[in-house]
């Protein structure tokens, strides 16, 4: 069976983040998927759709170019540059690099690493009453 590696997947999930259809965003996330991001850890779809939906209402607008990689077919590093245009249509830019693993074309691990600073309001600080903050092993 021949399988899309990450780069295609990553490219047609930032098409679909920029669409803001919850439901297309998290049709390329594993059931138990785990988003990674400063400050927050999500499990799963409910709690990845949470984080996509407060996005989607804080910034509607949103393009993203991906600037460069470093991937396999299952997992690498994204370097991505991100303008968000808030309700107001004011743009906050924000580049970042994202870890990402994908089996069977859905990604199973996605960390983001940026500083939430350069966004006027962070996203990442917006609540999700089911979120879980990693502290180390279990």
């Amino acid at each position: 069976m021949i399988t899309e590696g990450l780069i295609d997947v990553a490219r047609r999930y930032w098409a679909a983040e920029e669409s803001r259809n919850i439901e297309q965003i998290l049709s390329f996330f594993h059931p138990d998927a785990i988003w990674k991001g400063p400050g927050v850890e999500l499990h799963g779809r409910s709690q990845i759709a949470r984080y996509y939906e407060a996005s989607g209402e804080e910034y509607p607008e949103l393009s993203v170019d991906i600037v460069g990689w470093h991937c396999s077919r299952d997992e690498g590093a994204i370097q991505w540059r991100a303008l968000f245009k808030d309700r107001s249509g004011a743009p906050a830019a924000l580049e970042g690099i994202n870890i990402m693993c994908v089996e069977d074309g859905l990604i199973t691990t996605l960390e983001a690493f940026f500083d939430p600073a350069q966004l006027a309001r962070p996203l990442l600080m917006s609540d999700a009453s089911e979120t879980t903050h990693h502290k180390g092993p279990k």
